[in-house]
Formats: structure tokens, sequence, C-alpha cells
């Protein structure tokens, strides 16, 4: 049901541009902190974006695996409804992998540290429904990959997986909150840092131009 709803958005996209829109690899590569891509690109490219972004996060869902339950679900089609709105592929990947990798690691840690096998902990883990719901929200912070690049945009994974499981406390334990602090607690300490260290850096390259 839900790849017949991802194919019906790309295929509409399609027959609205009549063929294969011409800014669609534009907007693939789009690095951006945001922005409204229905008034920068065509409305057929757009759909065919939030496409591809729904194919992305249901082919890391099935690949963990994990069980479609209504907070998946529903965390699919928000990210879905966001790629109109910056999220690309190319933004939001890195930082999925970060996640992956974090929980991957954790929960491969926390088995061993039991005695059970190292791999299957680890994959357990990751197919949790608090990890996945982790790993498709943590597209909100796919601003971040398209300002610093491929690898801040990974820590900001890790980050985010490391802080959402611990969130709870400040808002009471409802769930449909935890990503949402969690990528608020990770934007507002963490990109303070990139922007200081981007200066910093940015600084040294003039000063090593001018002695050149």
């Amino acid at each position: 049901m839900i790849l017949i709803l991802l194919v019906y958005l790309g295929v509409c996209g399609l027959i609205i541009n009549r063929g294969v829109p011409k800014d669609l690899k534009k907007q693939l590569v789009h690095c951006t902190k945001g922005g409204d891509f229905t008034c920068i690109y065509c409305f057929g490219s757009v759909l065919i974006n939030m496409f591809i972004v729904g194919i992305m996060c249901l082919a890391y869902i099935l690949f963990v695996p994990a069980n479609f339950s209504g907070p998946v679900f529903a965390a699919l089609f928000t990210v879905v409804g966001f790629a109109s709105n910056g999220i690309t592929v190319r933004t939001s990947l890195p930082i999925m992998m970060g996640v992956f990798c974090m929980a991957f690691i954790s929960g491969g840690m926390t088995g061993a540290a039991a005695g059970e096998s190292f791999l299957k902990s680890a994959f357990a883990y990751t197919g949790t429904k608090s990890m996945v719901i982790a790993a498709v929200y943590c597209c909100g912070l796919s601003p971040v990959t398209g300002a610093y690049g491929v690898l801040a945009g990974f820590l900001a994974g890790i980050f985010h997986c490391l802080i959402v499981p611990s969130i709870g406390p400040l808002h009471g334990w409802l769930n449909l909150y935890n990503n949402g602090f969690s990528l608020g607690i990770v934007a507002t300490f963490y990109v303070p840092i990139l922007e200081r260290l981007n200066k910093v850096l940015s600084k040294q390259k003039d000063m090593r131009v001018a002695d050149a």
C-alpha cells in the first residue's frame, strides 16, 4: 500500500510534466538550508522528489527490517511531505547513515555485554520502533548536510541517535515529541559549532591564499 502511494506521486509528477522534468537533476543535488521547492522548481519535479525520498525511507525500513506500525507509517509520510520543502536524498541519506551506524554499534555492544551475538543484537536494535522512527525523522536535520557537507550530516545523525532515547523525561514520555526535541537540541548546540569551525577554516584558507 505504501509503495502504491509513493509510485502514484512519481507517476503524477511524470504526467504533469509530460515526462522527466528538466530541472529534476538540479533539484536532486540541491544543497539548501531549506525552502519551498514548489516555488523553486516545477510541481512535477517536486512530486518525483517526494517519491524518491519516500522510496529511500521505505528501503531503509525494509533493510533493517522493522514492523510497519502506525508511528513508522506516519514518520515516513511526514518526511515525504517535507520533501517538497528542502529534503532530498543527498542531504538526508548521510544523516540516516549516521543514525544507523550509531544504533548498530550501540545495540551490538549492549548485546555483547549481555553475552549475546553482536550482529544479532545490533540488527535487532536498529529494527526497533524507536530507532526506525529516529532514522526517518532525522531527515529534519538535512539542512545541516546542505550547509556544511556530508561529514557534518553524518555526525548530526550520530548525535541524534545518542540523544533521542533519553529525551523522554523532558516531555513526560509523549513519543510524538521525542524526535522533535532531539532534532532541536542537536541543531541548537551543533550548528553554532559548525558555523564557528567554518569561519575559522575560511579564515585560514584566506590567509594561505594571501601568503601564496
